[in-house]
């Protein structure tokens, strides 16, 4: 069976990076693109998920980014 978690994106215009949370499993990252953030979280958030007891090692795991524009 999969586990769904969702990895909220935001860009922080301030060091001009994107940054990816997902508190289901303790994920906190951060990366120059939005590609390099998916990159770089798949990395770790799977051994994250069950380090932290999100997950089991027999499951599988989807991570859906997700990230809102805003439009003045």
């Amino acid at each position: 069976m999969a586990r769904n978690f969702v990895v909220e994106v935001t860009f922080d215009p301030e060091s001009n990076m994107w940054v990816g949370v997902c508190s289901d499993i303790g994920l906190v990252t951060e990366a120059e693109s939005f590609e390099a953030l998916e990159h770089r979280a798949m990395l770790i958030a799977q051994e994250l998920a069950m380090d932290n007891g999100a997950m089991k090692a027999d499951e599988t795991a989807r991570f859906f980014f997700q990230h809102e524009y805003a439009v003045a």
